[in-house]
């Protein structure tokens, strides 16, 4: 299917892609050994400066977000308040 694809696209004949197989075939395997390589140097250089892959220090916990305010006044009745901030229940 994908060959079809080439060879409508390039308008090729089939023995023209054939003749371009060789050097399509280095250039994969050139591409995904950089490709490798290339991420192994960013695990080694998380691992030397002890982080993971993803940048975040390692036993590190990044803080909550402050509680959440409500900015609208809100109308009950007659009554009139201002809404207060959004606690999380005690141990989560």
């Amino acid at each position: 299917m994908l060959k079809q694809h080439i060879l409508h696209t390039l308008s090729m004949t089939n023995e023209e892609l054939a003749s371009l197989e060789l050097i399509i075939a280095q250039a994969w395997d050139q591409w995904g050994h950089q490709r490798r390589l290339h991420y192994a140097q960013q695990a080694q250089a998380a691992a030397g400066a002890g982080k993971p892959p993803d940048g975040q220090p390692l036993g590190e916990v990044a803080p909550p977000p402050p509680p959440h305010t409500y900015a609208a006044t809100v109308e009950l009745g007659d009554a009139q308040t201002t809404a207060q901030p959004f606690l999380p229940p005690a141990g989560s």
